[in-house]
């Protein structure tokens, strides 16, 4: 129910700069802007706001389409998550 949580669990990144960044070789790719619901936690919305860009661009190089680097973004988050160094971190 909206208003009844004691805190926020979302988590959101807004990063302007991508082409800048070492390792983007696609001029599609140069600023990106997510809201992550906090349905698994807040902290697993706080982990993939931290790590989402860090796994995008290191992908970037190998998966030229933007499209196709997010949703494979996506599914690494995932793994990340559910793996035993993420289910630490978090």
């Amino acid at each position: 129910m909206q208003g009844w949580r004691s805190h926020m669990e979302d988590a959101h990144i807004a990063e302007l700069d991508l082409d800048y960044k070492e390792g983007v070789r696609s001029e599609d790719l140069r600023a990106i802007f997510g809201v992550f619901d906090g349905h698994g936690s807040d902290a697993v919305s706080k982990f993939v706001a931290k790590y989402f860009v860090q796994e995008l661009l290191r992908a970037q190089p190998q998966e030229p389409q933007v499209d196709t680097a997010l949703v494979n973004n996506f599914l690494r988050m995932d793994r990340c998550v559910l793996s035993p160094e993420g289910t630490r971190a978090i």
